[in-house]
């Protein structure tokens, strides 16, 4: 009988605590939705991976409308989604439908887009990549397996490439130098 009682109350807490937590969109360096800040090497031909994740939804994530807001110095390569239906365009607004949910409970994060970008030669410092609300509605939205959606904060993301990547042989650096 203590068991069921337990088992009651641990069901109780995890339901309050999700009920209470906001789902949000967001960029990140990882597919476990953590890192949002990178600074890797910059330079001509350099492309940097990077994922947008639903975070704190506690649910089977089967869609999401948003708009992706980015540096102008950042360049936007690609953006692939999981399978199913994506409507739009990641920079002017997007609406995915997926044909598989994807859970997303107890911190875990569902990788909505992976993206390709490239900042060419440009030095930046936390250039801002921001998620917005799609044109249709006024908050991102976070949409669970039976189609109700739920609003979504809209997280922002920094890039930074301090140091520019360049090629050169060994003679070319020894010449620097004589």
């Amino acid at each position: 009988m203590k068991t069921w009682k337990s088992l009651i109350l641990i069901a109780v807490v995890a339901c309050a605590t999700s009920a209470f937590a906001q789902p949000a969109i967001g960029v990140f360096f990882d597919e476990a939705g953590t890192i949002n800040h990178a600074t890797p090497n910059g330079g001509l031909g350099e492309i940097h991976t990077a994922y947008v994740c639903a975070v704190n939804c506690e649910m089977m994530v089967a869609g999401a409308s948003f708009k992706l807001v980015m540096d102008p110095q950042i360049l936007l390569l690609t953006a692939t989604y999981p399978e199913g239906l994506a409507v739009g365009e990641i920079a002017a607004g997007v609406d995915l439908g997926l044909t598989n949910p994807i859970a997303a409970f107890f911190g875990d994060a569902a990788v909505l887009a992976t993206l390709q970008l490239t900042t060419f030669n440009n030095l930046m410092d936390h250039a801002p990549m921001t998620i917005s609300n799609h044109p249709s509605y006024a908050t991102p939205k976070v949409a669970d397996s039976l189609a109700n959606l739920y609003t979504a904060t809209g997280l922002v993301s920094h890039l930074s490439i301090v140091v520019g990547n360049e090629t050169k042989s060994w003679s070319e650096v020894k010449s620097l130098f004589q």
